[in-house]
């Protein structure tokens, strides 16, 4: 794994929509930094853009970290948006609202976040 070091805890999360809103889903995988898989997971997010659906997955990953109680997290999405988001600690769409808080309340287990398409 090329962007953590021991004792660090790489997240890749991806959501998607079957058109923009349409039928939507993400999920994620946490690996250490030799690259074993802690934990995977997938969800269906119902109707929802792709924004809301990678930021879904985001928050439902970090929930799982936090149910682990794992931190030092290397946090990897596609979404360009929302990792410039998370970096500014900005105040997202109203209609990211909701998720957004509970993203920013597991913000502190996260070390690094980086973009990767």
């Amino acid at each position: 794994m090329d962007t953590t070091r021991a004792g660090q805890w790489k997240l890749n999360v991806d959501g998607a929509s079957q058109g923009n809103p349409g039928s939507s889903g993400g999920g994620g995988i946490l690996r250490d930094s030799t690259g074993c898989i802690l934990f995977a997971f997938s969800n269906f997010y119902n109707i929802q853009t792709n924004t809301v659906a990678e930021a879904m997955a985001i928050r439902d990953g970090l929930f799982l970290c936090e149910e682990q109680n794992i931190t030092n997290i290397v946090l990897e999405s596609d979404s360009k948006v929302l990792v410039d988001m998370l970096r500014a600690d900005s105040c997202p769409h109203w209609r990211l609202k909701n998720i957004w808080a509970d993203i920013m309340r597991c913000r502190g287990r996260i070390t690094t976040i980086t973009h990767q398409f």
